[in-house]
């Protein structure tokens, strides 16, 4: 299954398309790169290099672009570093998606009806 979000990031304009559900290689993938990123001491997205880190587990959960400039797949180190402000939204943006993913955002899982406080 996949999920297909629009992109309204205007250097980026287009759709993404991720996998949904993430299999357990992907999740692992994005998870370590999270990781690998924390231990390098910054993730503030605005630095390349945190960024670059963290793109290979956002991109193991593409399955395909259609933006402005980016169509199909490409790897960390083919993804367009600039504009700095735009490619730095859309990082961010991409790494949202993935994060709702992952945490079940918009699933079809009913939250709990309240107790009844009726006799």
């Amino acid at each position: 299954m996949s999920k297909t979000v629009t992109c309204d990031i205007k250097r980026f304009a287009g759709t993404v398309t991720f996998a949904d559900p993430l299999t357990y290689p992907q999740y692992i993938t994005w998870k370590d790169a999270i990781e690998k990123a924390r231990q390098n001491g910054n993730v503030d997205l605005t630095v390349p290099e945190t960024a670059l880190l963290i793109l290979p587990g956002v991109l193991a959960c593409v399955e395909s672009f259609d933006v402005d400039g980016i169509h199909g797949m490409i790897a960390a180190d083919q993804f367009p570093a600039t504009p700095r402000l735009a490619s730095a939204r859309f990082v961010v943006w991409l790494i949202n998606q993935v994060g709702e993913i992952v945490m079940g955002v918009d699933t079809d899982l009913k939250e709990p009806e309240p107790p009844s406080t009726s006799g």
